[in-house]
C-alpha cells in the first residue's frame, strides 16, 4: 500500500523530518512525532479515517563508503474497519526495522541486482544532496505495515451471527411457498 506519486506530492516535503549526513555519527538518534496537521495529511494520503498518533525514531549504527546503516522504530495508532464485519478496530502498529541509506548515484542500473541474497538484505533507501529524508522512510514503513485486510478479533463470531440471521430469514421466506398453496387438479 505505497503512496502513489500524486499522494506524495500532497505531503509537504519541507515539513518532513530529515537529517544532514555530515551531522551523523554512530549512536546518533533522531525522533519525531507527527503534528496534528501531519496526522491529518497521513490519514488523507493513506485513505484512513484518521491517524491518532505517529512516531518514528532512528538510531544510526555504521557508516561505510557512503552507506549509512540505521535501525528504526515506528509506532502508530489509527482506526480501521474490519473487512468481514465492518466493526471499527483500533490498530496499534509497533514496528522495528533496519534500513541502509545510500547516495542516489549508487542506484544506477549497473549496480542493480536482485539475487536471493539481495532479497534477504535490509531495505535500501536512496538519498540526495547529503539529506536523509527520515519522514519519507517512516511513511514507507507505515505503508508496509498497515493491515490490508483488517479483521476484528471476534470477526468469526460476528460473521456466524450474520449467517445465522440470514439462514433463518431464508427458511421463513421462500419463493416456492406460493406454489405450495396452489392446488393443482389433474384431468
Amino acid at each position: 500500500m505505497n503512496m502513489n506519486t500524486e499522494q506524495k506530492k500532497s505531503f509537504d516535503n519541507s515539513k518532513m523530518p530529515s537529517v544532514l549526513v555530515p551531522k551523523l555519527f554512530p549512536g546518533y538518534q533522531k525522533e519525531f512525532i507527527a503534528t496534528k496537521e501531519q496526522l491529518e495529511q497521513i490519514a488523507k494520503d493513506f485513505s484512513l479515517e484518521r491517524v491518532d498518533f505517529f512516531k518514528c525514531s532512528f538510531e544510526f549504527k555504521a557508516f561505510k563508503r557512503g552507506k549509512i546503516i540505521a535501525t528504526g522504530k515506528l509506532t502508530a495508532h489509527f482506526p480501521q474497519n474490519c473487512v468481514s464485519s465492518g466493526v471499527l478496530i483500533n490498530q496499534v502498529l509497533e514496528n522495528d526495522f533496519e534500513i541502509i541509506f545510500e547516495p542516489k548515484e549508487f542506484a544506477s542500473k549497473e549496480n542493480f541486482s536482485m539475487s536471493e541474497e539481495d532479497c534477504e538484505e535490509k531495505d535500501i533507501f536512496y538519498y540526495e544532496e547529503e539529506i536523509l529524508p527520515l519522514g519519507e522512510v517512516a511513511l514507507e514503513q507505515f505503508a508496509l505495515e498497515i493491515p490490508p485486510y483488517p479483521r476484528a478479533e471476534n470477526y468469526e463470531d460476528l460473521i456466524s451471527g450474520y449467517k445465522d440471521m440470514s439462514a433463518s430469514e431464508e427458511k421463513k421466506v421462500s419463493p416456492f411457498d406460493v406454489l405450495k398453496k396452489i392446488s393443482f387438479k389433474s384431468k
